[in-house]
C-alpha cells in the first residue's frame, strides 16, 4: 500500500467524524461502492485526474453518479476532495480507510493462491486455522494461478508461505544444480 500523507490525513479524518458520528459501517460500504463503480471505468479516472474540468463540474459528476447511493456524510467527503483539490487521491484515501476499518475491528487479510478453485469446506478450514494462529478475524481473499501447478501459497501480513508445486520443483531445480 501507498504510504502518503495527503492520503493517511484524509482517510483518518474520515474515519474519525464517521466512528464519532457512528457511520463507519455506512462510509466503508461507500467508499467500496465508490470503488468498485470506479473500476474498469477510464472515464472516471480521466475526469478525476483532469485538471481542465472545472471543480463544480467535478462535484456535479460525482452528485451525479453516487447522490442518493451514499449516505450525506459520503457526499460531503467527496465534495471536500474537489474543493481541496485532492480528488485524484481518493484511491488512495479509499485504501487507507479500509486499513483503519480493518485494524479498528482486528480483521487480518490473508491471500490464499491455489491452483484451482477452492470448495467451501477448503476455505472455511483455511479462515479457522489462520483465525487461530492470528487470533484476529481472518478476511480470506482467493486466488486462482494454475502455474503454481499444485498445492497453495498463503500471505498473511508479513507471512509468506509457498507450499506449491512450483516452489517445490524450483528446490530441487536448485539443488540439483547446486550439487555439480
Amino acid at each position: 500500500m501507498e504510504i502518503s500523507s495527503i492520503n493517511v490525513r484524509y482517510a483518518k479524518a474520515l474515519f474519525s467524524l464517521a466512528k464519532e458520528k457512528n457511520l463507519v459501517e455506512e462510509v466503508r460500504k461507500d467508499l467500496e461502492l465508490i470503488s468498485a463503480s470506479a473500476k474498469g471505468v477510464p472515464e472516471f479516472y480521466w475526469v478525476i485526474d483532469n485538471p481542465v474540468i472545472k471543480p463544480s463540474e467535478k462535484t456535479e459528476i460525482f452528485r451525479q453518479l453516487f447522490g442518493g447511493k451514499v449516505h450525506p456524510q459520503t457526499m460531503g467527503f467527496l465534495e471536500l476532495l474537489v474543493q481541496n483539490k485532492r480528488e485524484n487521491q481518493i484511491f488512495g484515501i479509499i485504501r487507507w480507510f479500509i486499513h483503519e476499518y480493518k485494524e479498528s475491528k482486528g480483521i487480518e487479510t490473508a491471500i490464499f493462491v491455489t491452483a484451482v478453485p477452492i470448495d467451501e469446506n477448503l476455505r472455511n478450514s483455511v479462515k479457522k486455522i489462520v483465525r487461530e494462529h492470528f487470533r484476529k478475524e481472518i478476511e480470506l481473499i482467493e486466488q486462482v494461478d494454475p502455474s503454481i501447478i499444485g498445492g497453495y501459497i498463503l500471505k498473511v501480513d508479513d507471512m509468506h508461505y509457498d507450499g506449491s508445486i512450483l516452489a517445490g520443483l524450483k528446490k530441487i531445480r536448485r539443488e540439483l544444480i547446486n550439487r555439480k
